[in-house]
């Protein structure tokens, strides 16, 4: 795969595979974060396109080819290094933490929890909560069409960054609560 330059063609969709806190510091706009373990699960999410572009730090590099063909099937234009974005073109992801999410007066927002019914010991708050697991997603959902923010929950809060960055490239106000489940279970101890 060729590493290209930056900046990239505008109608690029850019799948950022960094880990989710580096995505969560700095990405570019409407990019995507799915992380490597993520991509070989819930890369069935990317969005078609005639383009699309992965962003990678150093260490992935030698990497990069594998995940061109058993995730894109060479249907990939290239990569750039995250050393290469300048720090001006950088967004940060929104995010909550555990308390303040907790502290949030009323219900006027969604609560997203994308976890695996097989997975949850420990259930997430009840307001204004919304359970999809990340495996059977659909972004049509009747609770998701609305103007509401949307705070995104998981374990730790790595597919909780996946689904932000997706429900934001798609249009919505998405925020990640840092550290998932495991940081509300902290704050309700």
């Amino acid at each position: 795969m060729k590493q290209l330059t930056y900046p990239i063609a505008e109608d690029a969709i850019i799948i950022d595979v960094r880990d989710a806190e580096s995505f969560r510091q700095g990405h570019l706009e409407n990019s995507i974060n799915f992380t490597k373990t993520n991509l070989n699960k819930h890369g069935f999410l990317i969005p078609d396109s005639d383009e699309h572009v992965l962003v990678i730090d150093q260490s992935q590099q030698e990497e990069v080819a594998a995940l061109e063909e058993k995730i894109f099937h060479g249907n990939i234009s290239g990569y750039i290094l995250d050393t290469q974005i300048p720090e001006e073109d950088l967004d940060q992801s929104p995010v909550i933490s555990a308390k303040d999410f907790l502290d949030l007066p009323g219900d006027d927002y969604i609560l997203l929890d994308v976890r695996h019914p097989d997975e949850i010991t420990l259930p997430a708050p009840e307001k204004a909560l919304l359970s999809i697991p990340l495996e059977t997603f659909n972004f049509q959902h009747p609770s998701l069409l609305s103007d509401k923010t949307i705070y995104t929950l998981c374990g730790s809060g790595n597919r909780g960054t996946l689904i932000a960055s997706l429900l934001k490239y798609l249009g919505f106000n998405a925020v990640v609560i840092d550290g998932g489940m495991k940081a509300i279970q902290a704050q309700l101890i």
